[in-house]
């Protein structure tokens, strides 16, 4: 008989040597110990088992924690992306200050029409393909790819135009997120079927 194992995600964090605190503080303090002679140790369900610099300190489904060889660790794991309430919050606080300060500039102080606002969005990730087509720098911060300053000015007009209509972006996001995350359509198989989205 075949078996194959579940799918499942775990915590985990690895020990660099120089990351005692966030280590510790990661297996709950009681389940480890570390000095300077015998370096971490870990009390796991077989006992005390060393971990060395680089390993992965991992924490099972039932609580329990073991060290993990780092390249074993890259074989089995990859890391998770996790869709979350609290990045709902985050996008919509910057909403928030992004039309914020589009006020306190003085950018609405006459009523601005949706539509000029989409166009001005339109814009800005036009410029950032000419950005890239031409593989220029910005401008206005030359350090920086004119793509990605371009991207980033789409962004914040976004956020302005979601904030003067009292969006809930953030919201919006999320759950566009997940709905992606389970369509049909997005899958690598259907993608590559006949007929399938190419892009």
């Amino acid at each position: 008989m075949k078996y194959t194992k579940k799918p499942i995600t775990i915590d985990a964090v690895e020990w660099t040597g120089k990351n005692e605190k966030e280590v510790m503080d990661f297996l709950e303090r009681k389940n480890a110990e570390c000095d300077k002679k015998t370096g971490l140790g870990i009390f796991t369900l077989e006992g005390r088992m060393q971990a060395n610099i680089g390993d992965f300190i991992i924490k099972g489904i039932q609580g329990e924690f073991y060290p993990c060889k780092p390249n074993i660790f890259h074989q089995m794991y990859s890391k998770a992306h996790y869709i979350s309430n609290q990045t709902a919050t985050e996008v919509n606080q910057l909403v928030s200050l992004c039309h914020g300060l589009a006020v306190d500039a003085g950018w609405h102080k006459e009523p601005r029409e949706i539509g000029t606002m989409l166009c001005l969005i339109h814009s800005e990730i036009s410029e950032a393909m000419e950005g890239d087509r031409k593989d220029l720098m910005d401008d206005h911060i030359p350090s920086r790819k004119m793509i990605e300053v371009e991207l980033a000015d789409a962004v914040i007009r976004i956020c302005d135009l979601s904030g003067k209509l009292k969006l809930d972006l953030g919201g919006a996001l999320i759950e566009k997120l997940a709905y992606n995350k389970q369509r049909a359509d997005h899958k690598p198989e259907n993608r590559n079927s006949e007929n399938g989205k190419k892009y």
